[in-house]
């Protein structure tokens, strides 16, 4: 009998903890935050209805590099960062290539209905022989993207779109460069805010 007493006492004092341990870990509860999938990229497509100051398709190549931080809104979890800011770049003018922002990043399941792409320190390098208008470059050109402090805010309303766990959202910017690089542009070696803004177009697909 005795044996038994102690025998009790010994499972009871294991399974008490695991009991614990097993009622302080809700990570698959019902309260259990659930994330899906949203991926996010960046491009500089030609578009011909944003030439500027007579400007054709392929009057200039090159690329434009900074820091780059994606962000999604819905009205539950308010502005939701894709990740942390990244060195990134995309070349100018060209239909062919993306650079992908984040792959795969989790946010929160739910409705969002705005997105936003952050540009910090970013700065377009035009090559050589860009013709703009009258404006023939004889070598590389700098523009700083964003005015003195150097960072743009592109901020979009997008149509709905639910992110659930099993979904794969995918966000693409384009910055439409051929709407501000142009003869003015190359003058200044400047950019503003309102211009990169306005011609930046964001198309989201589920």
């Amino acid at each position: 009998m005795k044996t038994s007493k102690n025998t009790l006492r010994m499972l009871t004092a294991l399974l008490i903890p695991a009991a614990f341990a097993a009622c302080s870990d809700d990570s698959t509860g019902p309260d259990a935050e659930i994330n899906g999938s949203v991926s996010a990229r960046m491009s500089d497509g030609t578009n011909s209805a944003l030439m500027a100051h007579a400007m054709t398709a392929g009057a200039f190549a090159g690329s434009a590099s900074g820091q780059a931080q994606v962000q999604v809104f819905s009205d539950a979890e308010g502005w939701v960062n894709l990740g942390s800011p990244a060195t990134s770049t995309v070349q100018l003018q060209s239909n062919n290539s993306a650079t992908t922002l984040y792959s795969s990043a989790s946010v929160p399941v739910g409705t969002y209905t705005r997105v936003k792409l952050v540009m910090d320190g970013f700065d377009a390098n035009v090559n050589a022989g860009a013709i703009f208008g009258g404006l023939t470059l004889s070598t590389e050109l700098r523009i700083v993207m964003g005015g003195a402090d150097g960072k743009i805010e592109i901020e979009k309303t997008v149509t709905p779109f639910t992110v659930s766990a099993t979904s794969s959202t995918t966000i693409d910017f384009d910055i439409n460069s051929e709407a501000w690089i142009n003869e003015g542009s190359a003058q200044s070696q400047t950019a503003s805010d309102t211009e990169v803004q306005s011609a930046t177009t964001a198309v989201v697909t589920s």
